[in-house]
């Protein structure tokens, strides 16, 4: 059996999540994507998951997904940028996180490990 390649894999991570756009941090390119969800099945509309991955930038906002994210970061960075001027509103390194999928915002991740 084949193994996918990069652009297949990368398709493959994005179609997985429907509150938002994702590409790759170009400054933190490697040449390849690896990522890993674990998750439980849907239970009265909450999801519980663990998400791993190579660097990312997420656009939020540009959807109507209904969805809420409250997550623990466990490695790496997650930041978030609101409004026009591009205004920081969250950065956690090993902390919560917790937005609205529906409302604007740039996510920008390193490599992470999210619950």
């Amino acid at each position: 059996m084949l193994r996918p390649g990069l652009k297949e894999r990368f398709d493959y991570w994005k179609e997985q999540f429907i509150g938002s756009f994702i590409d790759r941090n170009c400054s933190e390119w490697s040449g390849n994507f690896l990522g890993l969800i674990l998750s439980s099945a849907d239970y009265h509309d909450i999801t519980f998951a663990n998400l791993c991955a190579d660097p990312l930038i997420c656009a939020f906002g540009k959807r109507d997904s209904g969805l809420v994210m409250l997550g623990m970061v466990r490695e790496g960075t997650v930041g978030a940028r609101q409004g026009k001027d591009d205004t920081a509103v969250m950065d956690a390194k090993s902390g919560l996180i917790l937005f609205d999928c529906d409302r604007h915002a740039v996510i920008s991740a390193t490599r992470y490990d999210l619950s």
